[in-house]
């Protein structure tokens, strides 16, 4: 373990750990409530991969939406225009 001191909730669950019995329970609760063999093989088919790629591909198109050079794009005209012009 690291010299770095823990944070309250990190010493409160290092506590649980210790109690007899309670490591053995969290297991036996998660293998009763998740199918590893079936997340094992989602995970090496690459799909939990491939949703974080949809995800950052969407926070980059909106990314660079909101920094665009061009401020009409967003719906926003910052020019100040003569009536002249506009007609």
């Amino acid at each position: 373990m690291s010299d770095k001191p823990l944070s309250s909730q990190s010493k409160r669950v290092l506590e649980l750990l210790l109690k007899p019995g309670m490591k053995e329970k969290l297991e036996e609760d998660c293998k009763k409530y998740f199918n590893l063999t079936v997340l094992k093989k989602w995970e090496e088919s690459g799909e939990p991969f491939e949703e974080d790629e949809e995800i950052l591909y969407i926070n980059n198109q909106k990314n660079e939406a909101c920094h665009s050079t061009n401020p009409q794009l967003m719906g926003h005209n910052t020019e100040a225009k003569s009536a002249a012009e506009l007609i």
